[in-house]
């Protein structure tokens, strides 16, 4: 239902990151990507339920404003370099928030994780060709402001092969949810189950 009503979000971000490396320039070992943020939002547009006007014992989605929103977390993102043929990679973030006034009864943010977490792996088995296994994992949030249906995290796992061809080509095969997971970012939308993809990349 349309909100004439409807008000801008006006947010101030602050944050707090570093970034550092171990090992020689060469052959870097160790590098690690960290940062701490924290957000205030004044007006923060949420979807909520509302009685609708021509039929009121059902109900129907409308944008509205909250008064004011903090967001505050970290994020973790450490990168490995073994050798040559092996590398790996992680990207996890803790997010929490406060509804910190608000005057229409909104008790959770919708589709928002407390937990995600990105990790992968590349392996070179010859010069020219790569294996890349990554996993991802969102997880639990609710579908509604109210906190009643709160939807499952879910787990997925993906394949990527790349050959190399030439120094300017690429050729690359991938397999997305390889375990065909049932998983919903969305409340009653379904994602794909698994998927296969050919990719070919020209640089100059």
């Amino acid at each position: 239902m349309p909100n004439p009503r409807l008000g801008p979000e006006i947010a101030n971000h602050f944050e707090l990151g570093y970034r550092g490396s171990i090992g020689s320039p060469e052959n870097i070992a160790f590098t690690l990507n960290t940062a701490l943020y924290y957000s205030v939002i004044n007006g923060k547009i949420v979807t909520v339920e509302w009685p609708r006007p021509d039929y009121p014992s059902s109900t129907t989605n409308v944008a509205r404003n909250l008064d004011s929103t903090a967001f505050w977390g970290f994020e973790l993102a450490p990168e490995f370099t073994w050798n040559s043929y092996l590398n790996t990679g992680l990207a996890f973030s803790w997010n929490q928030y406060t509804i910190t006034h608000s005057q229409l009864g909104v008790n959770v943010l919708t589709y928002y994780p407390e937990f995600t977490l990105n990790g992968y792996v590349v392996i070179k088995s010859v010069k020219m060709l790569s294996i890349i296994p990554r996993v991802e994992y969102t997880g639990s949030r609710y579908a509604d402001s109210e906190g009643k249906y709160p939807l499952d995290g879910y787990f997925l796992a993906h394949l990527k092969v790349g050959a190399d061809l030439g120094s300017h080509f690429t050729v690359s095969i991938g397999v997305e949810n390889i375990l065909d997971t049932y998983y919903e970012i969305r409340q009653h939308s379904p994602m794909a189950g698994r998927s296969f993809n050919v990719s070919f990349t020209a640089r100059y």
